[in-house]
């Protein structure tokens, strides 16, 4: 009897993608690394156009279902002034260092969760040759899928909405790819 490559392919894919340690992630107590890049876009976008994001974060996973973390990032937005007739905005450059609270499913190595979380936003506008340093409060909230491939290391892809005070038009959303590492 002759094994067609489909069956083949989906046996490897099983064995790779369905292993014990992996299964075993994300248990009560276990602390995580995330180093993610990605882009950060307005909402709106005639107002700005897309550009990079980067983000760090350190999580705990308090029980089987929900995490703290600790986030860290960069996003950069710049306006879109070629548009007639439309008011000049500044380019936006923002730190940010938020605390989130995590909602995660769990199934064998597909781990989708939601996030949300309040922050410190230091945004930089710059404008023409001028530039302002604000510093704002904000709001996140967003979703995202672990993807674990070991017991210790998890691809991750997330989007947030970020939420400021200021001048910049809300929210600004990102999407970022990276590795998520659990010691």
């Amino acid at each position: 009897m002759r094994t067609s490559p489909t069956v083949v392919l989906l046996c490897v894919l099983a064995v790779m993608f369905f292993p014990s340690q992996a299964a075993a992630a994300q248990q009560p107590g276990d602390k995580a690394f995330t180093a993610s890049i990605g882009y950060a876009d307005s909402h709106n976008e005639s107002d700005y156009g897309t550009d990079k994001a980067l983000t760090l974060s350190l999580d705990y996973q308090k029980t089987r279902s929900a995490s703290y973390r600790a986030q860290v990032g960069f996003i950069t937005v710049d306006s879109n002034t070629s548009q007639a007739g439309a008011t000049a905005l500044p380019d936006a450059d923002a730190s940010y260092v938020t605390g989130n609270i995590v909602l995660n499913a769990r199934y064998n190595f597909l781990n989708p969760y939601l996030t949300f979380g309040v922050g410190i936003y230091s945004m930089r506008l710059s404008e023409n040759g001028n530039t302002s340093n604000n510093l704002e409060l904000g709001a996140n909230w967003g979703a995202g899928l672990d993807i674990q491939l070991l017991r210790s290391f998890a691809l991750r892809g997330e989007v947030i909405f970020h939420y400021t005070t200021g001048d910049v038009t809300n929210p600004i959303d990102t999407i970022t790819l990276g590795g998520r590492f659990t010691f």
